[in-house]
């Protein structure tokens, strides 16, 4: 599957420029109990972890649990625990789609406007080389 590369545009907090990114983040939908919802997330194949926020899980009626494991570690090496669960999730392109079932982690982010989805290695076969193909996510000309 291929997917363009998202452009965001930040500001250099130094000196006030304006900077342009390019991310590869995807439309990812995930399925539960209550419904679909469709999120961008970011590809991430550093990261061990899918990753959705605690509140998609509550709108769509997705059973989570606390464990004591998994924890993640963001940079400076702070931990974070994380909640566990399954959903179903699905990618579409525009040549070819793919669904599977997927154990998922939620996070309980204290601001939702910082709520991310992370697509990382665990979560399903994203990275993989069984169905669903591999992803890649190419420069949009």
């Amino acid at each position: 599957m291929k997917f363009p590369f998202s452009s965001i545009i930040s500001v250099e907090p130094r000196t006030g420029e304006f900077l342009l990114f390019r991310r590869p983040e995807i439309p990812v939908t995930i399925r539960g109990r209550n419904g679909s919802a469709t999120y961008l997330g970011l590809v991430d194949t550093g990261s061990d972890n899918t990753i959705f926020p605690a509140s998609v899980a509550n709108y769509l009626g997705i059973d989570i649990e606390t464990t004591r494991q998994p924890e993640a570690s963001i940079f400076g090496g702070q931990r974070l625990h994380l909640l566990t669960g399954e959903a179903i999730l699905s990618l579409d392109s525009e040549e070819e789609s793919a669904t599977w079932n997927a154990p998922i982690c939620f996070f309980d982010f204290s601001i939702q406007g910082e709520e991310m989805v992370i697509l990382g290695q665990a979560g399903g076969s994203i990275f993989s080389n069984s169905s669903p193909r591999p992803l890649t996510a190419r420069p949009v000309s």
